[in-house]
């Protein structure tokens, strides 16, 4: 079965340590999954901590890259209209 070509280069291309990765990949991961606490707890910032472990997921992780491009045009498209509004 063949797989979709991805935007994910593999860390030996991009000369990325496996370390680096692997600490990206960690602190990533655990800024996500306080995010998703913080989303029900008043003490942390959930929104905040979920794009954050998002932007550090994005170069290794498929599906973060979607959701960060997804939200970047959104905000874009937002300000467009925002601006075309007031206007």
């Amino acid at each position: 079965m063949n797989r979709p070509a991805t935007k994910v280069d593999p860390p030996a291309a991009t000369g990325r340590s496996p370390f680096w990765r692997l600490a990206r990949l960690i602190a990533g991961w655990t800024l996500v999954a306080l995010g998703i606490l913080g989303l029900f707890l008043p003490i942390l910032q959930g929104v905040a901590l979920i794009l954050a472990g998002l932007a550090l997921l994005a170069p290794d992780v498929p599906f973060a890259r979607r959701w960060l491009d997804w939200l970047k045009n959104r905000v874009r498209r937002l300000r467009r209209n925002r601006r075309r509004d007031t206007s």
